[in-house]
Formats: C-alpha cells, sequence, structure tokens
C-alpha cells in the first residue's frame, strides 16, 4: 500500500515529537492517531479570537463559567464536539459524551470521551478522553 498522500502537519514537522528516531510507534495508522491527539490538544486548548485569521478556532472562553451551573457542561460538550467537526478532517461521525465514571464532588474536573470514525490510512474507529481541570489546559489522550 502506498501511504504517500499521508503527511505530516506543519506542527509534527516543526516540533520535537515528530522525530520517529525518540518513539517505538511503528505504524502510520499510530502516527496519525497520536498526531491528531496533538492536534486536538492544541485546537483544545487554543481559546476562540487568539488566531486573527481564524476567529473561531479553538474554545470559547469559558473562564467565566461555573462547572456546576446548570447547561454548562452541555456547553461545553457541543462546543468540543463542533470544534473538532470544523477544524479536523481527519475525523469523522465524531461524538463527544461526558465521562460521567469516577465522578467525585470534590473533582472539580469534566472528563469528555470522544468517539470519531478516523479517515486515513483506513477507516477505523478511534476514542479519546480530554479532561477539562481548568480554564488553562485541557488534557486529551488516546484510549
Amino acid at each position: 500500500m502506498d501511504y504517500q498522500w499521508v503527511s505530516p502537519s506543519v506542527i509534527d514537522v516543526l516540533s520535537e515529537e515528530s522525530d520517529r528516531s525518540r518513539t517505538n510507534l511503528d505504524t502510520l495508522e499510530e502516527l496519525v492517531i497520536e498526531s491528531v491527539g496533538r492536534n486536538l490538544a492544541d485546537l483544545l486548548n487554543t481559546r476562540q479570537g487568539s488566531v486573527p485569521h481564524l476567529p473561531d478556532y479553538g474554545l470559547p472562553d469559558f473562564s467565566r463559567i461555573y462547572a456546576r451551573e446548570s447547561g454548562c457542561i452541555e456547553f461545553l460538550r457541543q462546543s468540543i464536539e463542533q470544534c473538532i467537526i470544523k477544524y479536523e478532517p481527519r475525523l469523522t461521525s465524531v461524538r463527544v459524551v461526558v465521562d460521567k465514571k469516577n465522578k467525585n464532588q470534590a473533582d472539580l474536573s469534566v472528563k469528555f470521551l470522544i468517539e470519531a470514525l478516523l479517515r486515513v490510512p483506513s477507516e477505523r474507529t478511534v476514542f479519546f478522553k480530554t479532561m477539562v481541570q481548568d480554564v488553562e489546559e485541557i488534557k486529551i489522550r488516546p484510549m
């Protein structure tokens, strides 16, 4: 199979993380999943309005949203889902759900599960877990 049409993102090319000698990933699919994960982390940690030529790139500023307020978790869920649909073309059929496992009243974090169809190099369902702990950083990892 020839996968020459799949090229790394500009961020992957410029970052140290794209150095294949440092990673034990051995398949193109794993490399693409890792790249998508990095892109999702960058995307979800960017606030709308901070990229002048793409004013809706990233998530809205939710620093003033109180995590227990009615509807705010659903607002975050929808915002994450729409952001991924618009700005991560390697994923289709994106679905974001609230992870209700390990819910602790003292824990102010909100966890989301992202399920999507990875389009390249072959169609495959992939899962990512993301955690909104505070307004400074959203963590994401493949499952």
